[in-house]
This record gives C-alpha cells, sequence and structure tokens, in this order.
C-alpha cells in the first residue's frame, strides 16, 4: 500500500501534466481547441522584436571601438534594453496566465470531488506556471543571445569593454532568464496577497489593466526605450539599489567578464531576488490553497453590473426591433461581463491600438515636424480611428472564442429562420462598445483642446459614421452568435489575418484621417462624409442580405479541407 507522501507525490505528477494543458488554455483564452499553434505563433511575435534588435549590433560594435567611452555605454544600454524587455514580456505573461493559477468552477466539479489535497492542486499549477515562465525565458534569449554573442565577436579587440563571445552568450541567457522569473514570481505573490486581501473580482481587474499596459509597453520599446535607458545606464550605486533593471546588469556584467561599470557588485542582489520572488509566490500561493478552493470562483454577476447591463439594454431597445435582436445583444454584453478571459482578447487588442495611435502621434517629432493638439490635425484624428479599428477587431477575436462547450444550447434550441437578427443584435454590441464610447470622448477632448465645440461635434460625428461603416463592413461574413461556435483555429489563418488587418487599418485610420481633415473646411465637407459612411454601410449591409448571409446559423466548427489525390501515377501510365 503506497503511504500518503508517495500518492501526493504521483498525484502531483500527474496534476503538473494536466497543468500545463490548461496553462495554454488560459494562454489562448479557451478550453476547447488546439492551442499549440497559436501559443509557438504568439511566442514567435514577442520573441521576435529583441532577436532582431540583436541583429542590429552586427558590426555596430567593431564600429565603435574607436571611441571605447561610447562603446562602453552602448554595451551597457543594449544590455538593459534585454534585460528590461524579458520583464516586460514575463509580466505580460503572468497576466495572461492570470486566471489558470486559481481554481474555478469547472476545476472544482473535476477536482474537488476527488481525494487529492488542495495544496497538491496548488503546487502543481505553480510548478506548472513557473516552468512555463523559465522556458519562455529561456527560448526567447537563446536567439538574441546567438546573434548578440556574434555581434561581440566582431568586436573582439574590445574584450575587456564588451566581453568575450561564449560567456556574453552565457550571461546574456541566464540573465534575462532570472529577470523574468524574478519578474514572473514577484507578480503571482502579489496575486495571491491580493486575492486574499481585496477578493478575485478586483484582481482580475487588475490583470486587464496589467495587460493593457504591458502591451503598449512592448509595441512602443523600440521607440522610448533606448533613449530612457542610455540614461538609466548612467545611475550611480546608490540609485542601483531601487532599479531593479540595474541589479540584473550587474550580474550581466559580472558573467561576461566587461569592464567594470557603476553598478559593479550587485549580482548576488540580482540572484537573492529571483530566488526570493520564487520563493515569495510559494508562500502566498500555497497555505491558503484550502481556503481558495472552498471560494470557488463563480460567474455571477454583482448587482451593479447587473444594472449596468439592464440599462444598456434599455437604451439599445429602440434599435432592436425583434427579441432574438435583443437577446443576441444582451448575451454578447453579459458573455463580456462574465469572462475575463474574452476581456483579455479585447484588452490586448486595445493595447496595440494605444501603441499605434502613440506612434502616430510621435511621428511629427520623429521627422522634427512640432506636434500641435490646439487646432485639428491628421495625427490628431487618426487617434479615435486607430482605436475603434482595434476595438472592433478584438472584439471579434473574441467573439469566435466560445465561452464554454454548451455556451450554444439557448440558440440550438430555438433556431431562428435568417441570420439578420443576430446579425443586428451583434452590431447594436459592437456599436455600443467600440464606436460610441470613443466618439464620446473624442467630442469631450476635442472641445478641450480646440475651444470649438462646432469643430469637436463635426470631427465626433464623422468619427461616429466611420466607425459605423467600419462594423457594417466587418460584419460581411458574421454566420455565427458570438461566443457560440466551436472555433479551430489554424497558422495561415494568422499569419493572413493579420496581413489583412495591416491593410484595412492603413485604409480605415491612415487614409480617413486626412480625408476627415479636409471635410472639416466647411459644413458642406462634412456633411457629404457622414454622407458617404452612412451609404457606404447601407450598401455593405444590403450586400450581405443579398449575396454573403447564410440562411441558418452556424454552431460547429468550419470543415478543414480534405486532401485530394492527384492518381499522378495513373496519368503517367
Amino acid at each position: 500500500m503506497l503511504s500518503s507522501a508517495h500518492r501526493e507525490w504521483r498525484q502531483f505528477r500527474l496534476l503538473l501534466n494536466a497543468s500545463f494543458g490548461r496553462l495554454m488554455d488560459a494562454a489562448v483564452g479557451s478550453r476547447d481547441i488546439e492551442a499549440t499553434q497559436f501559443v509557438i505563433w504568439a511566442f514567435a511575435l514577442i520573441a521576435s522584436p529583441v532577436f532582431f534588435y540583436a541583429a542590429r549590433m552586427m558590426g555596430r560594435y567593431s564600429f565603435l571601438i574607436r571611441q571605447p567611452e561610447l562603446l562602453a555605454r552602448t554595451v551597457v544600454a543594449d544590455r538593459l534594453f534585454f534585460i528590461v524587455y524579458a520583464i516586460i514580456a514575463c509580466a505580460l505573461l503572468a497576466a495572461v496566465l492570470w486566471e489558470a493559477l486559481f481554481p474555478d468552477r469547472q476545476d472544482q466539479e473535476v477536482v474537488g470531488v476527488l481525494p487529492v489535497r488542495a495544496r497538491t492542486v496548488a503546487a502543481a499549477r505553480l510548478t506548472a506556471a513557473l516552468a512555463a515562465a523559465g522556458l519562455f525565458a529561456v527560448a526567447m534569449a537563446i536567439p538574441s543571445g546567438v546573434m548578440y554573442a556574434l555581434a561581440v565577436a566582431t568586436a573582439f579587440k574590445s574584450a575587456s569593454i564588451v566581453g568575450s563571445g561564449l560567456a556574453v552568450f552565457a550571461a546574456h541567457v541566464i540573465t534575462m532568464t532570472a529577470a523574468g522569473l524574478c519578474t514572473f514570481g514577484s507578480l503571482l505573490a502579489v496575486q495571491a496577497v491580493a486575492v486574499l486581501c481585496v477578493g478575485t473580482e478586483i484582481v482580475q481587474r487588475a490583470a486587464v489593466l496589467l495587460q493593457l499596459v504591458t502591451v503598449v509597453l512592448l509595441v512602443e520599446a523600440f521607440i522610448f526605450l533606448p533613449g530612457v535607458l542610455m540614461g538609466l545606464s548612467a545611475s550611480s550605486a546608490a540609485q542601483a539599489w531601487t532599479m531593479p533593471p540595474l541589479w540584473f546588469l550587474g550580474l550581466y556584467s559580472a558573467m561576461s567578464g566587461a569592464a567594470p561599470t557603476p553598478i559593479e557588485g550587485f549580482a548576488g542582489v540580482a540572484l537573492a531576488a529571483t530566488l526570493g520572488s520564487v520563493c515569495a509566490a510559494a508562500a502566498a500561493y500555497l497555505p491558503p490553497a484550502r481556503y481558495n478552493a472552498r471560494r470557488t470562483v463563480e460567474a455571477r454577476l454583482r448587482g451593479r453590473t447587473r444594472r449596468s447591463l439592464a440599462r444598456l439594454e434599455w437604451m439599445a431597445r429602440p434599435g432592436l426591433r425583434s427579441a432574438a435582436s435583443r437577446a443576441v445583444f444582451s448575451f454578447v454584453l453579459a458573455s463580456l461581463a462574465r469572462s475575463r478571459r474574452h476581456l483579455l482578447i479585447v484588452t490586448t487588442y486595445l493595447g496595440v491600438g494605444v501603441s499605434v495611435a502613440g506612434l502616430r502621434l510621435v511621428r511629427g517629432v520623429v521627422y522634427g515636424r512640432p506636434v500641435s493638439f490646439d487646432a485639428p490635425a491628421e495625427y490628431l484624428l487618426a487617434v479615435p480611428l486607430v482605436l475603434t479599428f482595434f476595438l472592433v477587431l478584438g472584439l471579434r477575436a473574441a467573439f469566435a472564442v466560445p465561452t464554454d462547450a454548451d455556451a450554444n444550447w439557448t440558440f440550438r434550441l430555438a433556431p431562428q429562420p435568417a441570420t439578420a437578427p443576430c446579425v443586428h443584435g451583434v452590431a447594436a454590441a459592437l456599436l455600443l462598445l467600440a464606436v460610441l464610447p470613443i466618439s464620446l470622448a473624442w467630442l469631450i477632448a476635442a472641445a478641450l483642446m480646440w475651444s470649438d465645440l462646432r469643430l469637436a461635434a463635426a470631427s465626433s460625428l464623422m468619427h461616429a459614421a466611420s466607425g459605423l461603416m467600419l462594423v457594417e463592413a466587418v460584419l460581411l461574413r458574421c454566420e455565427a452568435v458570438p461566443f457560440t461556435r466551436e472555433h479551430a483555429p489554424a497558422s495561415s489563418s494568422v499569419r493572413g489575418g493579420w496581413a489583412l488587418a495591416l491593410v484595412a487599418l492603413v485604409l480605415f485610420a491612415f487614409t480617413l484621417d486626412g480625408v476627415q481633415m479636409a471635410a472639416l473646411s466647411s459644413p458642406r465637407g462634412v456633411a457629404l462624409y457622414v454622407g458617404v459612411m452612412l451609404a457606404a454601410a447601407a450598401g455593405a449591409r444590403l450586400y450581405r442580405r443579398v449575396k454573403r448571409l447564410p440562411r441558418t446559423l452556424l454552431f460547429d466548427a468550419p470543415a478543414e479541407p480534405a486532401a485530394q489525390a492527384l492518381h499522378l501515377s495513373e496519368a503517367a501510365g
């Protein structure tokens, strides 16, 4: 008969394998789809920028050999960039996996009735999360480390400044991994303590905010970080105690054999911080595991949320004539309010949109042109267009991921004779969530910036008309109720979808901003612009009804193309 400790160890190993799958499902946002391809492509998307940044160093260091002081400052700034990028990337990973670390209702229904201790389940999940973060950081560091070591090898004459190739590679991988694990473990510890102190709901909202911030930082890293890090690298040893990236820079310098820096001696601090963060996560997460299991996360809406949804439904009722449209509209809002994983999908797209809008604003500064906010300009008019575009895109991506395997049972039991009511409900939800808030916010912002309410109102009206046109265009292929259709993603659709989205972004945001600027010159121009957008929206709706709209709602995943035999051998004979 197995001892208690041996039985618990076997249970831990079995739960560890299941925990890795749970983390992958959380990363992609659903338990009902194959997540491997999406995880691989998402990692490639995050790891590619730091790899190409390292590739830029090829030949740069050899060119700076004649200026040792400038070479030393450049090396320090570059290595700080790798460290900070690893910190931001692992913070984003923590935000994505936030939900998977605590038991939900489905977990308790499966594991809660088994003779398994809560601490065993918690230990398996924590170990899987830390292992995933470590593998993520290592896999991100190795390709960039190879390129950076090759770049360092080109400056072998200044080895005392840049270090030797193999030592730099080892330092690069170990430092980025340690920085990422320290960040990940610290955030897990903060999360566990926050859950105990303030509850799960507030912590989930914090995860959404964390993901938004990290996405923005990742996109903006190559624009703002180099200059910021150049100043950070000049910090004194006393200042370094309050700046964790400098601790890991000290570890990098100690391992690479480079020249001493002002932050020499912090290698031990970096290693102690990494080990301490992992221990803190375990200490904050494992002891209250039984309590967290009892306080199972339930998908219940609080009274305030229910009242807000009821008000929104009342506001949309005049535009939704049929009961089916109102049902779809209410289902979309309630599903988003209940599901944090879908909110994280939308937040990710919104973060990219904020980053792109920020890049559009600073483009004039990069090219030496002044940026003014006291009068209408193309770069200002592009901001609400970019935000609406990415919000619509994010909501459309979230709609494609089912909330639950049985979320479509109501719509299956009450089939509709046509899909038009469903489209009307989805369109109302998109307008309410992605178009009207941005239009109202832009009206207020423009009125404050320009001190001309007429220009602000005209700009906001044109934005609302553009958003309506975008929503109708996005719904040309609406075939299912959001969150109810089985999802079967493919890597080819991801690549093609982003290429198409890039073209659409250029046409919608970076073309219409100039058209709106020209239309603001006269009331007739504004009226013409709004009329054209409304006509385009009406044309898209008419085209959808006549040509594209299927007769019945779809619930099953799209069929994969079947392999066909060409019978080439028979043709050759």
